[in-house]
């Protein structure tokens, strides 16, 4: 019993020095841009307002295969290799600094309409790529800017 009135003592005093911390005019205050600073090197980029309001509508993709089987069509044998509209909306499941290696499955889309038509769960492809490719234009330029 003694061990876990220690412990809440403890435990009380640090909260009051981390209380006291942030009152002081003398700690300087961390926000966003330490973290930014921080962790643009692992290629983290910021979601804008209309951004963030729109991820919803990017994450419904259930990998049901509809998508899949409008692209690979009579004229299109299926290939395990070739990426599908299905990879492109499940680019956002990756972490934000594995989205280079998703470059080559944003890359070269046309033709989305008709891939979201027949999703039954009206996955905004176009939405995606154009997040993705602005995403890593900021991940490139910032890629650019360290190696100088």
């Amino acid at each position: 019993m003694s061990k876990r009135i220690f412990a809440l003592i403890f435990l009380g005093w640090r909260f009051f020095l981390h209380f006291l911390k942030k009152l002081s005019p003398f700690h300087p205050r961390q926000g966003i841009e330490a973290y930014r600073a921080n962790y643009e090197a692992e290629g983290l980029t910021t979601l804008s307002a209309p951004e963030r309001a729109a991820f919803p509508s990017f994450e419904k993709c259930v990998a049901c295969d509809a998508c899949v089987h409008a692209y690979f069509g009579p004229g299109r044998p299926y290939s395990p290799l070739q990426a599908t509209p299905r990879d492109l909306a499940l680019c956002l499941s990756r972490s934000m600094p594995d989205y280079p290696s998703a470059r080559q499955v944003v890359e070269g889309w046309t033709g989305l309409d008709r891939f979201e038509a027949v999703c039954p769960r009206g996955v905004n492809l176009r939405g995606i790529v154009a997040l993705m490719k602005r995403h890593l234009e900021t991940y490139d330029r910032s890629a650019a800017d360290r190696r100088r």
